[in-house]
């Protein structure tokens, strides 16, 4: 691999792992507002319960990326 395709790389993996630090951050405070669900209406619950459920589990899959994305193990995927 030539130093410039290295540093392509290298500058890829610190923007991607950029963006997903924004989207976590993002989704935590999301899940903050959403968090109550006992405030809202008990025909509504069920629904915000689900899109609660959804929002976490999102920002679980976006922290295994950015742990194996920091560990190396994507590297493959950049070349």
């Amino acid at each position: 691999m030539s130093d410039i395709h290295k540093k392509i790389t290298t500058e890829s993996k610190q923007q991607i792992e950029l963006f997903l630090e924004k989207t976590i951050d993002y989704a935590l405070r999301h899940i903050e507002k959403i968090s109550e669900i006992e405030k809202y209406p008990v025909a509504e619950r069920n629904v915000r319960l689900q899109r609660l459920q959804a929002w976490q589990s999102y920002v679980e899959f976006q922290q295994h990326t950015l742990r194996e994305l920091r560990a190396g193990k994507l590297d493959g995927w950049f070349g």
